[in-house]
């Protein structure tokens, strides 16, 4: 094994860890916004509510 490729194998495993500690922390933020009751896509769910509305074209769902 030369030490180039023990060098890029250590560097993909950094890679791999500072990714999964970013994914971890975006679901921690939007856990925490679940939790507190935040809506972070209020904007863009109550324009799409406004447009169903008029429409008879869906089908409803209970």
């Amino acid at each position: 094994m030369t030490q180039r490729t023990k060098t890029t194998r250590t560097g993909t495993n950094e890679m791999i860890k500072t990714n999964i500690v970013i994914g971890l922390l975006a679901l921690a933020f939007f856990a925490h916004a679940q939790y507190q009751g935040w809506n972070l896509f209020e904007r863009d769910a109550g324009t799409q509510t406004s447009r169903l509305s008029g429409s008879g074209s869906r089908a409803y769902h209970k």
